[in-house]
């Protein structure tokens, strides 16, 4: 309610001083009291003096485009230089229309009054002068010419990339909307298009452009300027395109202009469009590949249940692949398979390439390794806990719940184990059982209770574990616990 009542305030002071601030006969009024002189001296050029004649400001109005061909096209920019005469001083401000008036020296003065208060009904407000020049020092123009030579260097650009295009395929719309391309004397139909008339909606396409695969290559829509169209392209990015002439439905020429600067940007219908998404396919697979927990193709070594080690290649798929970065890595639902299979590529006795799995419920070790001459090891391992994950699995008829954990820390009797995928998960091993135990989310006192049954061989440390002497959640607590444990007697 408060912004709302702000607003209002704002919006009736701005209609007060519009009806305060007017000018009659090159005189500045303010409630109908004469306040100042303006003359326009030359085109865009005025000179705001005291009623005794002394000059006090001269402003300049400016404006920059970037295309003067085509005003709709690229960006435009206007401004206002306003000059103290006594001292000197200049500052750019921009040119803003608070005022419904057909005259812009009114607009200019009544903006210099309502928003940076250079007129009020005294006069010519000079107490406000070191304000204002201390508060306006942003160049403008130097901002604004950057921003245009640029945008001149886009729009000449993209002029050649079309001339480009129409030499080298000669791009055609026919009357039964086929489009054809013609290179090295061979013509071909590359796609076709279907238009409408304009929609009544800013944001309803009327114009579409597919390619051979049917795929909707670019689609064009009205905005609220005139000559101006946001087209939108197959890869979800969109521009703003802009036409001298008005689009009627079957006017051929606007459609091949369209076609022409549609194709100039890279997209050349035929399949083009196809290959290119299998390309960004490929390419979030590789960026999923390389930000994964999982192997592909790295040296190590394997050591089976029997205790025989086997060099060469392994593979291993610790999780999904999350090509659209969702974040989801596991299945939530149905058997998790995965981490629970290595492959490794050997050479065998004749020197022939043999490829082998080994299951993680058979209780092998493989190694990986690593560019620094150390080396990750992991254990295939049927652990005790981690009750949802056995009944996600039993839930969809899989009992198999023996999974690959990286070893992180060891010590005689014990070992420490991660998760690969989910590394806020731990595992503790002892050579003296067959399984392991989960540190699962388990609440503490409940894992707590579990963690000293399993050492229960360790009297003094299963009392000291059931006490809550360790945060068995942390990594560090952890390995405090195995090496007392491996020093226990």
């Amino acid at each position: 309610m408060k912004k709302v009542i702000c607003t209002l305030l704002i919006i009736i002071s701005a209609l007060v001083t519009a009806q305060k601030v007017k000018i009659k006969k090159d005189q500045i009024t303010y409630d109908d009291k004469p306040i100042a002189n303006i003359k326009e001296t030359y085109r865009d050029h005025y000179e705001i003096s005291t009623l005794s004649n002394q000059k006090t400001l001269e402003i300049t109005f400016k404006g920059l485009s970037a295309n003067d061909k085509n005003a709709t096209a690229g960006s435009s920019f206007q401004w206002l230089e306003i000059l103290d005469v006594a001292s000197g001083k200049k500052a750019e401000i921009p040119y803003e229309v608070l005022i419904t008036s057909f005259n812009s020296d009114r607009i200019i003065v009544h903006l210099l009054a309502l928003k940076y208060n250079l007129f009020n009904n005294s006069g010519i407000n000079t107490a406000e002068f070191e304000n204002f020049y201390a508060k306006n020092t942003e160049k403008l123009s130097e901002k604004y010419e950057a921003i245009i030579q640029k945008e001149k260097l886009d729009l000449q650009q993209a002029e050649v990339r079309r001339k480009e295009i129409m030499s080298k395929y000669s791009p055609r719309v026919s009357q039964d909307k086929n489009i054809s391309t013609s290179e090295n004397g061979r013509t071909q139909i590359v796609g076709k298009y279907s238009a409408t008339d304009l929609p009544m909606t800013s944001t309803g396409h009327f114009l579409t452009i597919y390619d051979l695969d049917n795929i909707a290559v670019a689609q064009l829509a009205k905005v609220t300027n005139f000559g101006e169209y946001k087209a939108t392209i197959w890869d979800g990015s969109t521009y703003n395109y802009f036409s001298k002439n008005a689009y009627n439905e079957g006017d051929y020429i606007f459609v091949q202009d369209f076609l022409v600067d549609v194709m100039s940007k890279g997209y050349l219908l035929g399949h083009d469009a196809y290959q290119k998404k299998n390309q960004l396919h490929q390419a979030k697979v590789e960026k999923a590949k390389e930000n994964s927990a999982n192997v592909y193709k790295k040296s190590g070594y394997v050591i089976d249940e029997k205790g025989v080690k086997t060099e060469g290649v392994l593979s291993i798929m610790f999780q999904m692949l999350d090509i659209n970065e969702t974040g989801q890595v596991l299945p939530e639902f149905g058997p998790d398979n995965f981490g629970q299979k290595v492959i490794l590529d050997y050479k065998n006795e004749k020197g022939n390439t043999r490829t082998k799995s080994f299951n993680a419920q058979d209780g092998v070790t493989f190694c990986l390794k690593n560019s620094d001459n150390t080396e990750s090891c992991f254990l295939g391992l049927k652990t005790k806990g981690d009750a949802m994950k056995k009944l996600q699995n039993m839930d969809a008829l899989k009992f198999n719940n023996a999974y690959f954990y990286q070893i992180i820390h060891k010590n005689t009797g014990i070992i420490i184990l991660q998760h690969p995928v989910e590394t806020d998960k731990y595992a503790i091993k002892t050579t003296k059982q067959e399984k392991g135990i989960a540190i699962d989310t388990r609440g503490n006192e409940t894992l707590n209770a579990a963690i000293s049954d399993y050492l229960s061989d360790c009297k003094s440390l299963a009392a000291d574990i059931k006490k809550n002497d360790f945060d068995v959640k942390l990594e560090s607590g952890l390995i405090q616990i195995a090496d007392e444990y491996a020093q226990c007697k």
